[in-house]
């Protein structure tokens, strides 16, 4: 997953029901602030690529069966 949004030319998307942008992507996260998934982003967004993100909650009325855990 890095290595593709640091290759991106044209466009990134995200889609995901919890997401952090204070997510380091490499560690430790004191050598790689580079790395923090906002600032990834921002940097893809700065070369022009376009950034797609859509966080959604869950539905319970699109669950099918319930589950006991």
């Amino acid at each position: 997953m890095l290595i593709g949004w640091l290759e991106a030319r044209e466009s990134i998307y995200i889609l995901d029901w919890w997401l952090s942008p204070e997510l380091y992507l490499r560690r430790p996260p004191s050598h790689n602030e580079q790395y923090r998934l906002d600032n990834m982003l921002r940097a893809a967004a700065e070369r022009g690529v376009s950034v797609n993100i859509i966080v959604y909650k869950e539905v319970p009325q699109a669950l099918t069966r319930e589950y006991d855990l």
